[in-house]
């Protein structure tokens, strides 16, 4: 029988007291980190007020997200260059996001900027994707994290890659609740999807904090998931 994958709840202050742990485990090893900004709620009339300028209204549980936590987090952190870690973990180097209500427009103006001059063709399932998809979270290589499909109620949370790497559209989340609570368990590392894909088995099985990969990164990352 095919294990049920687990759809995680709204714990925001889980996630903060996470997200705080991921830049103490960092700076504990000499890291650099970026302190945690978490914005105050967005007001019902700004949320609306994006949704009328994207011409649709934003998935429910990023909605929620909004007015009942914040209108926009953003932290990072980075290990030092002689950090050593074990084999199957070779290639993270960073973790923490970004996202804000603020930046949706912008980031819905560049994906159609990718659609328009890189992934116009309809009958091409990689460039669907794109068509598709509502970004929420930039990567710095260019890539994106995002909704899908665009407009529709609670879509689940996909990769995009923009130059052809095996990771374009996996599925990271059941929607934006349950990707943030898979992640902060893990302690954010990405979001890049070489360092994303040490905690997936597959195309269609999320991040996976229960995963060997998360163990053995939680211990050589010194990270505390719920203390």
């Amino acid at each position: 029988m095919k294990k049920e994958i687990e759809v995680h709840a709204f714990n925001p202050a889980l996630w903060v007291k996470q997200w705080q742990n991921a830049l103490s485990a960092c700076k504990r090893l000499g890291g650099k980190v970026r302190q945690l900004e978490v914005k105050k709620p967005a007001a019902l009339s700004e949320v609306q007020a994006v949704e009328h300028a994207l011409g649709f209204r934003l998935p429910a549980s990023f909605r929620q997200v909004l007015l009942e936590f914040s209108s926009g987090v953003e932290f990072d952190w980075y290990l030092p260059n002689k950090f050593k870690l074990p084999t199957a973990l070779k290639g993270i180097f960073s973790g923490g996001f970004s996202w804000d209500l603020d930046q949706m427009l912008g980031l819905e103006e560049g994906r159609a900027g990718w659609v328009e001059s890189c992934f116009s063709d309809s009958s091409n399932s990689y460039d669907i994707l794109w068509q598709n998809s509502q970004s929420v979270i930039h990567v710095p290589n260019g890539d994106v994290i995002a909704f899908y499909s665009r407009g529709t109620e609670d879509p689940q949370m996909i990769y995009l890659s923009h130059d052809g790497c095996t990771s374009h559209g996996y599925k990271l989340g059941e929607n934006f609740i349950d990707l943030m609570s898979r992640w902060s368990k893990i302690g954010c590392p990405g979001p890049e999807d070489w360092q994303l894909l040490k905690f997936m088995s597959g195309k269609n099985t999320f991040l996976d904090p229960t995963c060997p990969n998360a163990f053995l990164w939680r211990e050589a990352f010194g990270f505390q998931e719920n203390e």
